[in-house]
């Protein structure tokens, strides 16, 4: 499992509206970026897609577990990487803004405030929220 050189964000280029995923591995917080700001009409990255490449990064295979009758990925139980968020932000690059919010319907879960609250005080140049 790969730990060294991972960032701690793969904070986007462009402005918009993203899928994010929230990850924690006890010592560090991780966030990934879908790669596409949402469009308008709803099309973007999926969280499913963000946690599968956020896998290939820390070099672990993803499981799949049968959720309202579709396969979805999942992290291995046994390593210390976990999902503790996911939903979306909306990212103003000029500004270094973010605000994040809502939650994934695959994973059930919301955007975690506590990995919000220790991002706040890595990137103290962001206005984060």
């Amino acid at each position: 499992m790969i730990t060294k050189d991972l960032s701690l964000v793969n904070w986007p280029n462009q402005s918009g509206e993203y899928k994010v995923v929230q990850f924690d591995n006890g010592d560090e917080v991780y966030l990934r970026f879908g790669n596409d700001p949402e469009h308008p009409l709803g099309y973007g990255d999926f969280h499913e897609f963000i946690l599968e490449r956020f896998a290939k990064e820390i070099d672990v295979t993803c499981l799949e577990i049968l959720i309202r009758g579709d396969n979805i990925s999942i992290l291995p139980q046994d390593i210390p990487y976990k999902l503790v968020g996911a939903g979306r932000c909306k990212l103003e690059v000029n500004n270094r803004s973010a605000v994040f919010f809502g939650s994934s319907r695959d994973y059930s879960k919301d955007i975690n405030q506590d990995h919000i609250a220790k991002l706040t005080l890595k990137f103290p140049d962001w206005q984060i929220r």
